[in-house]
């Protein structure tokens, strides 16, 4: 499976990972929340454009591999929002 990201590059993801039926993966945004977390997958499907629920195992190897995340952290009452790149969290 291949993500384009922003910059036009392509990088490979692990041969394992689900097929999420996106012609290009834009960004990952990963929600943590005091008993939960949900994520989800931003991207273009057939021309249009799409967001697909995943599994956190999914979102953080997506983020690994270089596509950019939206990461939402709540902290002591606090909701804590940061865009981050692979390598800087």
């Amino acid at each position: 499976m291949m993500a384009r990201v922003r910059s036009g590059r392509r990088r490979s993801l692990d041969a394992d990972a689900p097929d999420l039926g996106m012609r290009r993966i834009g960004w990952v945004r990963i929600e943590l929340l005091a008993h939960e977390h949900r994520c989800a997958v931003v991207g273009t499907s057939h021309r249009l454009p799409a967001e697909r629920s995943v599994p956190l195992g999914t979102a953080l190897a997506l983020w690994r591999s270089g596509v950019p995340a939206v990461i939402r952290r709540r902290r002591g009452g606090h909701t804590v929002v940061s865009s981050e790149l692979a390598g800087s969290g």
